[in-house]
């Protein structure tokens, strides 16, 4: 979902994301997206994803998130998922990235990534 006009951007992520080549093609595409329409702002909900990002956490961290650091997004809201092992493997992640300059911030749920 787009936010026409406003700048921002909201992906959501239900199941499973295997293959791999199948989360990272969705990833590719939202980034593409981002460059494309300027976004600033980005709330991804994996509140319903399942499983970790373990086999991706490097790909995402030296590949895709360093070039999404360079567009105009700024700030990304995540709704963390309920599973303490895939929210752990997610903040994980979301740490690195944080060191790339992106801010990035935890909720609990997609509502309270929207205000």
């Amino acid at each position: 979902m787009y936010g026409e006009g406003i700048g921002y951007i909201v992906d959501e992520w239900y199941g499973w994301f295997d293959p791999q080549e199948n989360f990272k093609k969705s990833l590719e595409k939202i980034a593409n997206l981002i460059r494309e329409r300027w976004c600033t702002l980005q709330l991804a909900n994996l509140s319903e994803l399942k499983g970790s990002f373990d086999n991706s956490s490097k790909w995402l961290t030296s590949v895709i998130m360093p070039e999404v650091v360079d567009t105009d997004l700024k700030h990304e809201a995540v709704a963390l998922q309920k599973n303490i092992l895939t929210k752990l493997s997610a903040k994980d992640t979301v740490n690195k990235i944080n060191a790339q300059g992106l801010t990035v911030k935890y909720f609990e749920n997609f509502e309270e990534g929207e205000t």
